[in-house]
C-alpha cells in the first residue's frame, strides 16, 4: 500500500508540474495592424490599432503614454512639435495626436514605433 500511494504522490506531482509550465508559457507579443490618419493643417491623430489587448505593465494594468512610443516625422515642411497618447488599459487601440509647426505638404513621412518592451 505504501508503494502505491508514493506512485500516486509522485505522479500528482509530475501532472502539477508539467500543468504549471504549460500556465507560464508566454503569450504572443501584440503587433500594431492598423493606422488610421485625421486631421488637417497642424493637427493630426493618428489611431493604432494593436493585435491584441495592450497595456503599460507586464501584470496587464497600466494605460499606454507618451514614453511608450517614439514618434518621428521627416521629408515635407512641416516637423514634428509636440505629441500626446490617448489610451485605455486593456484596449485594442491607441490615439497619438500630433502637432506640427507648419501645414503638411503631403511629403511627410510619420513613423511610429513602440519603445522595446514597453508595451
Amino acid at each position: 500500500m505504501k508503494k502505491f500511494v508514493l506512485i500516486f504522490l509522485a505522479a500528482t506531482l509530475l501532472i502539477y508540474s508539467s500543468c504549471k509550465e504549460d500556465e507560464e508559457t508566454k503569450a504572443p507579443a501584440p503587433t500594431m495592424t492598423d493606422l488610421n490618419i485625421t486631421g488637417t493643417g497642424t493637427a493630426f491623430d493618428a489611431e493604432l490599432t494593436f493585435s491584441l489587448a495592450v497595456y503599460a505593465n507586464n501584470n496587464q494594468t497600466g494605460d499606454l503614454g507618451k514614453d511608450d512610443f517614439t514618434v518621428t516625422l521627416t521629408g515635407g515642411v512641416a516637423s514634428l512639435d509636440d505629441y500626446t497618447v490617448a489610451h485605455t488599459a486593456g484596449s485594442l487601440t491607441a490615439t497619438i495626436s500630433i502637432t506640427t509647426d507648419a501645414d503638411a505638404n503631403g511629403d511627410e513621412v510619420l513613423t511610429i514605433q513602440a519603445v522595446a518592451s514597453s508595451i
